[in-house]
């Protein structure tokens, strides 16, 4: 997180793991560094199933497993602001 403080206006995405442990304290603490921060998360779940707080629009979510194809697709997605955020 400190990373991503120090050097938000240098990043343009971050990819976030759903599985992982916190993972909505730290979506949440992404949004207070920046607002506007471009988020693409994964997981084995379906958007509909993420809590309230981590709701992101469905091109902003990747469902594992995935090909390296389909992280570059949606990373692209993100990265052109065409997610809905």
């Amino acid at each position: 997180m400190e990373l991503f403080r120090r050097n938000w206006r240098d990043i343009g995405a971050v990819l976030v793991d759903l599985m992982m442990p916190q993972m909505d304290n730290a979506i949440a603490s992404l949004r207070e560094i920046n607002p506007a921060v471009k988020l693409l998360a994964s997981g084995t779940m379906s958007p509909d199933q993420l809590p309230a707080a981590l709701r992101l629009p469905p091109e902003m979510f990747l469902p594992k497993p995935y090909q390296t194809a389909a992280l570059l697709d949606a990373l692209r997605t993100v990265l052109a602001g065409k997610s809905g955020q």
